[in-house]
């Protein structure tokens, strides 16, 4: 008696959603401002120097930024830091802990969600965040995209 398989579609579903849980898929990671900040666009460099307190203000303009970043330490935030510094968050953390001492420089603001940062950005000209793609709404600016490398 030959073997024969009885559901083939429901075989084939099984398979997808096996295969789509192999490989970790991640959202790219958008850099989001104020819709009424002048900004239209920013540099990954322009990032990377915002987030560890080395630009101080816009590039195209004389506004303050005002970085914001989320509190957990989940995989968006391993993920930023290792695009735009390539550098772990425990090390980004070192980073602060010795500015932080000698008073010259302050961490980015942190907040307990990418709705929280939303909320945030929309209330204020000068804030400047990351959040997931999945994540984004009509209420930000984007102004930066990246992907892995």
């Amino acid at each position: 008696m030959k073997n024969k398989i009885r559901h083939p579609p429901l075989l084939v579903v099984f398979l997808m959603a096996l295969l789509s849980h192999a490989a970790p898929s991640y959202c790219d990671i958008l850099i989001i401002i104020n819709p009424n900040n002048p900004t239209t666009e920013l540099t990954k460099e322009a990032v990377k120097n915002i987030f560890l307190g080395r630009l101080t203000r816009f590039p195209d303009s004389d506004l303050r930024v005002s970085p914001i970043e989320i509190k957990q330490d989940n995989p968006q935030k391993h993920r930023f830091y290792k695009i735009i510094a390539n550098k772990s968050v425990n090390k980004i953390n070192r980073y602060w802990a010795r500015y932080l001492f000698t008073g010259k420089m302050s961490p980015p603001k942190k907040l307990l969600s990418n709705q929280e940062i939303i909320d945030e950005i929309m209330n204020n000209p000068s804030g400047v965040s990351y959040i997931d793609s999945k994540d984004v709404t009509s209420s930000v600016k984007v102004v930066l995209t990246l992907q892995e490398e």
